[in-house]
């Protein structure tokens, strides 16, 4: 044994130069093979990680408007998103998307002594779906009733109180002058909705009674994160004061009154399984922004995940591309490989014929050729997978991708996500064993191939 490994050591030796191509063909064509595949199998780690996230987390649907969109005194004629936006998106995309849509409409209330303001509160009317509703709050709501803020609910145990306030109601767009309010020592005004008899009227056949949130400082705020482009900030104007809220379901709108003002609507989606269509989302933009183009809206997506989604197939266009190069070269490899032990034997043929005639075993006399061939290929494997492993420390994942967006970003962002994926690729160790046995395969078909030809 201990002479076989000298001699298979010295023929190794004697022809370094041939073998020495072969160990670098083997070499390149292996870590670039396996240097890929750590690209590819990063990627899909990091897509697969995303998207057991985005199962569990939303993704918001923003809206922007031009300079020259349809007002009236002011206010907004519509909303973004409308009722009857939302009932299509529902028929279309329920199956693969929890999807959480609220309305808002904006009012306020005053309180006049004496005809100049006392009290002046903002109102927001926020009427949202079950899904949004069940999502942020713990209670169960009955239907047919209005959940109240603190302040709000203040304002309105105020104003129902006749003994003790003179109400007036303007809808949306009314006259809200001051000059009939002067008469009356204490008056309660409510601007942009209507109330009566305690009950706040959404149209003339629908007077709902209202109670307070049950716990509401366990909901503080309500994320607007509705319009795009960075223009809002978690600021006030971000967020809706839940004390300040009027919360209904969107069963509502149907049959809201005129005198109530749209403002605002908020659209997120929550995907219900694991395996699914990051286009799913920017499919929903496009066709609100199809729907709503005439009247100045335009839709976009915060889909983290379908921006990694095309860079991932970008870069696995490319890296397909490298791995056929690596397999020409691993089969060129191959070729020259059969070609080395087929002029070992011929030139050794002499003395192999003499080693059989004194006695020794074929199998002996080839297993030398074998291990020669089988050491040249496992040392050009171990090379192209260190190659591989140090090449992964500069090699860049959709993560980097990513990372360079967000930091290239001339615009704050209203709801940052942080940027947690490895930005360079990671060496998988159960790579090793593939290559091994293919290094071992690769020499015995060599060989085996060499020798059935020999025979012949």
């Amino acid at each position: 044994m201990k002479y076989m490994l000298y001699h298979v050591g010295h023929r190794l030796w004697f022809h370094k130069y041939a073998y020495g191509l072969l160990l670098l063909e083997l070499a390149v064509s292996i870590g670039i093979f396996a240097a890929g595949l750590n690209l590819l199998f990063s990627n899909e780690r990091i897509l697969d990680s995303y998207r057991e996230t985005l199962t569990k987390t939303k993704t918001v649907i923003y809206h922007n408007s031009t300079a020259n969109r349809p007002q009236a005194d002011g206010g907004s004629t519509d909303l973004p998103v409308r009722y009857e936006d939302y009932i299509a998106l529902e028929e279309q995309f329920s199956d693969e998307t929890v999807i959480y849509y609220a309305a808002n409409y904006t009012a306020s209330a005053v309180l006049f002594l004496y005809g100049k303001i006392n009290e002046m509160h903002p109102v927001e009317f926020i009427f949202m779906n079950d899904a949004m509703f069940e999502d942020m709050f713990s209670f169960k709501r009955a239907d047919d009733r209005l959940y109240v803020g603190s302040r709000a609910a203040d304002f309105l145990d105020k104003a129902g109180d006749p003994s003790q306030y003179a109400l007036r109601c303007y809808g949306a767009g009314g006259d809200k002058g001051q000059q009939d309010l002067s008469t009356q020592k204490i008056n309660a005004v409510c601007s942009n909705f209507r109330m009566e008899d305690g009950k706040i009227v959404l149209d003339g056949d629908h007077a709902l009674e209202w109670e307070p949130i049950p716990d509401e400082e366990t909901t503080p705020y309500i994320v607007r994160s509705s319009i795009g482009g960075g223009y809002m900030q978690m600021s006030d104007r971000a967020r809706w004061d839940i004390r300040d809220c009027i919360i209904g379901s969107t069963d509502m709108l149907a049959y809201l009154s005129d005198d109530y003002e749209p403002f605002d609507s908020v659209l997120q989606l929550c995907y219900r399984e694991k395996d699914f269509d990051p286009a799913v989302a920017a499919q929903m933009a496009n066709w609100l922004s199809s729907r709503r183009w005439e009247e100045g809206y335009k839709f976009s997506v915060s889909s983290k995940l379908y921006t990694m989604q095309q860079d991932a197939d970008a870069m696995e266009t490319v890296t397909l591309r490298y791995l056929a190069v690596a397999a020409v070269i691993f089969v060129i490899g191959l070729a020259e490989g059969t070609g080395l032990v087929q002029r070992q034997l011929f030139l050794r043929r002499e003395d192999l014929k003499t080693a059989c005639c004194c006695g020794a075993e074929k199998g002996q006399c080839f297993g030398e050729i074998y291990m020669e061939t089988v050491f040249v290929f496992l040392l050009g494997g171990i090379l192209g997978l260190v190659g591989a492993s140090a090449s992964a420390l500069l090699t860049d994942t959709v993560g980097a991708a990513m990372a360079e967006l967000m930091a290239e970003a001339n615009y704050p962002v209203v709801v940052p996500v942080p940027v947690t994926e490895p930005v360079h690729a990671v060496f998988h160790p159960e790579l090793i064993l593939p290559v091994v046995l293919l290094c071992l395969m690769s020499g015995l078909f060599c060989v085996t191939l060499v020798v059935l030809r020999t025979r012949k």
